[in-house]
């Protein structure tokens, strides 16, 4: 725990700094391409998961531009949500449900 909190307040390894920046990028670049629009999709025209997924992955592989802005936009607000304690996640939440929904619409449907 205290390496871990070491991490988290500057004072690790550049290297070990490097590989939780890399792998975390990593995992996130992959929930967003997986999920972009699989959800609305799944939920909208009754798809499987695998075919949901790579419907999302060409989307993002299509309009790659937006959606780097997009995702950015995501972790931006998320973060600001989290920086208020909370507080502005319990608005952000439904504002990025009903943005995700508009940006399936415009992609997809």
């Amino acid at each position: 725990m205290e390496d871990y909190l070491g991490v988290l307040s500057g004072g690790a390894d550049p290297w070990v700094l490097a590989f939780f920046v890399g792998i975390g990028s990593v995992l996130a670049i992959t929930v967003f391409v997986t999920s972009a629009v699989s959800v609305p999709l799944i939920i909208d025209r009754d798809q499987d998961p695998l075919s949901a997924i790579r419907t999302s992955a060409r989307a993002v592989g299509r309009n790659w531009p937006a959606m780097s802005l997009w995702a950015a936009l995501i972790v931006i607000l998320t973060a600001v949500g989290v920086a208020t304690f909370g507080v502005g996640l319990v608005v952000l939440f439904p504002v990025l449900g009903y943005a995700t929904w508009h940006s399936y619409r415009d992609l997809v449907a």
